[in-house]
């Protein structure tokens, strides 16, 4: 998973991220795009997911992106958490919030990958 624009300014909006955790990275002068070295990107996008385990997954776009670092299926979470397919898609895309229980339970799976 590539980081984006999108996933930068999102946790950068909550709190998650500080411009540390972006560093070594460019910014392009005409269009703002962050620029990472491809060799830099598996090594930023953990950092990022570090953070917002640390602070608390709190949205849909924050559970995606935590459970395919960790590398987890959706399908692995389902057994894993007792819980419908259809959920986690929801979860995931926003629809229904993420109980606490479930999103600390995802934080201590990636942590403990």
């Amino acid at each position: 998973m590539l980081i984006t624009e999108a996933h930068l300014d999102l946790a950068a909006q909550r709190g998650a991220l500080e411009p540390s955790v972006l560093e070594p990275c460019q910014r392009c002068r005409s269009c703002g795009e962050v620029l990472i070295e491809l060799t830099e990107r598996g090594r930023q996008e953990r950092l990022a997911a570090e953070r917002l385990v640390d602070r608390g997954i709190r949205s849909g776009v924050e559970v995606k992106f935590v459970r395919k670092l960790a590398g987890l299926r959706a399908s692995e979470i389902t057994d894993t958490f007792g819980v419908r397919k259809k959920t986690v898609s929801r979860w995931e895309r926003g629809e229904v919030e993420i109980p606490r229980t479930a999103a600390y339970a995802l934080g201590e799976l990636f942590a403990h990958q």
